[in-house]
């Protein structure tokens, strides 16, 4: 063979080129095939052969709980959580339920509100009431009497703390929320397996308020950004929290407990007490949550609170705490009664009623789509929102009479006072006294999430050019200074509180009350005087409303003959147990 025709693989022809681009590709591929697989195993397996790295980094998929990994179908999309709230069986607490229960419903039966799992009231009442068969209720014990120290909202937690000890919960995530929530939109799952999703609030502000938080969470914990600016509610927090592949650790369980204490603990301090008042439970939570080391996913869009938040836009929840005060020209007016308003406080008797005049022109929509959604649920709830039902108001009608009968038997029996040593004295206004309200001052919100009973005494301090009227619920609602049952001027003035039922007051000083400078408080039976024996022989503790405290009271007759006070203190407790069992 001619020795040029067999040159070499690789030679200078233009033959060797085909076998040596083969070998590029199929290293190439081995490459390509040796670099996934490797990848594969240290990220995919990073658990198993470098525990220490599974965290930050790492594929989210792999680092879901095992459960979650091997869900399938809905509940691998879903993740639902259960939707549970805290409620005493007041008129005022259960007219809000009902609302919010019925917007729960409406908006679990839309598309997207498959995350919305079971519901569940948690009544604190320690007893059941009248929504039982109608919204699913858990009843629980409240705090021991006195441990709350007249701040009912202290209940919360450790509702929150027997619930979870006592009822059995499918879900594996929780929403805590509030009577005053409405659902304007389905709620997805806001939250993670190991960060909770919550609503930051302007108004809790752990930074400026250091000194104070440093008390419950020392500096040795870790920085002071470590306590969120948030509330209890509404926030979206699982039950279980994962720390190593297979192990699981509560984590709603274990700050609930956490979170009674340390509230009780800032209640029974005059420092935290005067600087958190009535969010003081708020801190509680958020400061719990840091001691545990848990941190929220701060969601802005979680829910909206009118009128200072006025458009929808994504919101989930409409928060109704604030009152709504408009002029007709829409302007608003807030701290001062409005030509139109619409204010939860003002329905602390019984439920709106149907068909609340809509606001006028030029107020936000979110004012706009609260009442509208408000008076849809009115609608279509019955028998509470449209007054007492015929049977329930002629069983009141028979008691009347009967209570009416027996009211002079009644004198001799028990006095509806409690011991002078359970009675507790409430500083109206905390440190800034009795005054024209500002923005941190709200007379409604401070009554609503306070507990009174009969022989507990409101303690007015106020400048020497104003007054306290004590009025009627007309003259409080028309702001009429005119002729008040009882008024006083000394600048420091106690009023016991010695019968059940509302004590109004309005300032005397013209334009104040329209400003927003007015009290209601409802006053119930102290537990300990139902089954009190009568009292000894003595002198009177006290005479009429109003007038304790350095005097200056212009007090109205009562008209009625000595002795019968006892007997109608006696026929009321009756009256009103009967109310407060079957409205």
């Amino acid at each position: 063979m001619n020795a040029a025709a067999r040159k070499p693989w690789g030679g200078a022809g233009g033959t060797g080129r085909g076998p040596a681009l083969v070998l590029a590709l199929v290293a190439a591929g081995a490459f390509l095939i040796s670099y996934n697989f490797f990848a594969m195993v240290f990220r995919g397996s990073g658990s198993v052969l470098w525990p220490a790295a599974a965290g930050n980094g790492r594929d989210p998929v792999v680092a879901m709980p095992a459960s979650l990994r091997t869900a399938t179908g809905d509940a691998a999309r879903r993740r639902p959580f259960h939707v549970a709230l805290t409620a005493t069986d007041a008129a005022y607490s259960r007219w809000q339920c009902r609302v919010m229960y019925y917007w729960y419903k409406r908006m679990q039966a839309r598309p997207g509100g498959e995350a919305m799992g079971g519901f569940t009231r948690v009544l604190h009442s320690g007893k059941p009431d009248g929504l039982m068969d109608e919204i699913p209720t858990f009843v629980v014990d409240p705090l021991p009497a006195g441990k709350d120290h007249g701040y009912v909202v202290l209940n919360r937690p450790w509702a929150f703390v027997q619930w979870l000890q006592k009822a059995k919960i499918k879900e594996e995530y929780i929403l805590m929320a509030e009577p005053d929530h409405i659902f304007v939109r389905p709620l997805p799952n806001l939250a993670t397996d190991n960060e909770p999703a919550a609503f930051p609030f302007f108004y809790i502000k752990p930074a400026e308020n250091e000194k104070i938080v440093r008390k419950y969470y020392p500096k040795e914990r870790g920085p002071i950004t470590n306590v969120d600016p948030i509330g209890n509610s509404p926030v979206i927090i699982k039950k279980t929290s994962l720390i190593h592949e297979e192990t699981f650790q509560t984590l709603l369980e274990k700050i609930a407990p956490t979170w009674m204490n340390v509230s009780i603990q800032m209640k029974e301090d005059k420092e935290t007490d005067k600087a958190f008042g009535w969010v003081l439970e708020m801190y509680g939570y958020a400061v719990a949550s840091a001691l545990h080391g848990v941190q929220h996913i701060l969601r802005k869009d979680f829910m909206i609170q009118p009128p200072f938040d006025t458009k929808l836009q994504n919101t989930f929840i409409i928060h109704f705490t604030y009152g709504n005060d408009y002029s007709l020209k829409g302007e608003l007016t807030y701290g001062k009664i409005g030509e139109w308003r619409f204010d939860k406080r003002s329905y602390d008797e019984k439920p709106p009623p149907r068909n609340l005049t809509l606001p006028p022109p030029g107020v936000p929509e979110s004012v706009v789509t609260l009442v509208k959604m408000v008076n849809e649920a009115s609608a279509n709830l019955p028998r509470v929102f449209g007054g007492r039902s015929l049977g329930l108001t002629l069983l009141l009608l028979v008691a009347a009479v009967v209570l009416s009968v027996a009211a002079p038997v009644a004198s001799s029996s028990a006095s509806a006072s409690p011991p002078s040593s359970s009675s507790l004295v409430f500083h109206v206004g905390g440190p800034r006294g009795w005054r024209v309200p500002d923005a941190d001052t709200n007379y409604g919100w401070w009554a609503m999430n306070n507990r009174f009973h009969v022989g507990d005494e409101l303690y007015f301090k106020y400048a020497a050019n104003d007054s306290v009227l004590l009025v009627d619920r007309a003259a409080f609602d028309a702001c009429n200074a005119t002729d008040p049952v009882a008024a006083f001027a000394d600048g420091a003035t106690t009023v016991r509180l010695d019968r059940p039922g509302f004590f109004c007051f309005i300032s005397g000083e013209p334009g104040h009350c329209d400003d927003g400078q007015r009290l209601v408080v409802r006053v119930m039976v102290h537990p300990a005087a139902v089954a009190a024996p009568g009292p000894a022989e003595g002198p009177a503790a006290t005479g009429q409303p109003g007038q304790g405290g350095g005097g200056g009271g212009r007090p109205r007759e009562s008209g009625g003959p000595p002795g019968a006070a006892s007997g109608s203190a006696a026929a009321a407790v009756v009256l009103v147990s009967l109310v407060l069992v079957f409205q």
